[in-house]
């Protein structure tokens, strides 16, 4: 029983994927294909070296995004860190936004490289770390959200992987970054991706806890 849990786990998160691939792909046939250079307004790295070191973190103050946070079309906030308000100004040029869009310039096996999320809402004072990428793109012709989808999606990312540099853990840099394409559908088509795609997760996502929560138990029966 735990076996056969486990395997459909994995069917479950591979049929998703490879509908979250196709729909991307779909688009791209139909509307070609975008380098992100022609769609952004502002893009910036996060500090690197001794700018943001250990000893620059405190229990509060202004928040900073690190790899960790950033998920595949999702936020992920149970990894925080944060400066002092004072440093913040400092590293200002550094600075994310609710509603900006966040990359990741370095992936391994578990955290693909490329992967995308929105900054979100009540984030307050907030830079992005070393190996993260902010961007703010066209709202006439994209929206943060579906750019998240887009670029965390399979195809993209495998396309993001044969553009890396380094030799243990892929990374990719500004330049790379915007040279990554996306297809730009209508504002229309975008916001019905971002919906069917969600709602498509909310049930893998519930699917997931589920088949968890009884594999917890399988085990703990065992046991």
């Amino acid at each position: 029983l735990l076996a056969l849990r486990l395997s459909q786990m994995r069917a479950i998160k591979q049929r998703f994927d490879s509908v979250w691939s196709e729909s991307i792909e779909k688009i791209g046939q139909i509307n070609g294909w975008c380098p992100l250079r022609r769609l952004l307004t502002a893009i910036t790295d996060g500090p690197f070296g001794t700018a943001l070191a250990s000893d620059h973190y405190t229990d509060s103050g202004a928040r900073v995004i690190r790899l960790g946070n950033i998920g595949a079309a999702r936020f992920r906030n149970d990894d925080t860190a944060y400066i002092s308000e004072s440093y913040y100004q400092e590293l200002a040029r550094h600075e994310v936004r609710e509603g900006d869009l966040i990359v990741a310039g370095l992936g391994d096996d578990n955290y693909p490289l490329g992967r995308a999320c929105v900054a979100p809402c009540g984030l307050g004072h907030a830079i992005v770390k070393a190996d993260c990428f902010r961007l703010r793109l066209d709202p006439s012709r994209i929206i943060h959200e579906y750019a998240a989808w887009a670029l965390s999606s399979p195809y993209v990312v495998s396309k993001v992987s044969e553009m890396s540099r380094g030799s243990t853990r892929a990374r990719i840099n500004l330049s790379i970054v915007r040279g990554i394409a996306i297809p730009v559908p209508d504002i229309s088509v975008q916001h019905n991706l971002i919906s069917s795609l969600g709602a498509q997760r909310e049930v893998v996502d519930a699917v997931s806890a589920a088949s968890s929560h009884q594999c917890g138990l399988l085990a703990e029966r065992r046991q």
